[in-house]
């Protein structure tokens, strides 16, 4: 399984914890992701139970705004590069 960087965009592993291209953290990256997954499937599958398709990208929907309040946004401030000696 892998996320996209929110510093950079680039493609990563989930078990990294620091982004191979821009070296940002991605622990932020990781929960969002978990908790997404945690409150999105629920809500895709009930909302596509009661109303079908439109139901279940609602329930989509819903996680999203959801996971937003519960974790925040997915973006951070990049980390300063590391100073040569």
């Amino acid at each position: 399984m892998a996320i996209l960087c929110s510093s950079c965009g680039s493609k990563i592993p989930f078990t990294g914890n620091v982004c191979p291209k821009c070296h940002a953290d991605k622990g932020h990256d990781k929960a969002w992701s978990v908790v997404f997954m945690i409150v999105g499937i629920p809500l895709f599958l009930i909302g596509g139970g009661i109303a079908g398709l439109v139901g279940a990208i609602g329930g989509a929907i819903l996680a999203g705004v959801i996971t937003h309040k519960l974790v925040g946004s997915g973006t951070q401030r990049q980390p300063a590069p590391p100073r040569e000696r």
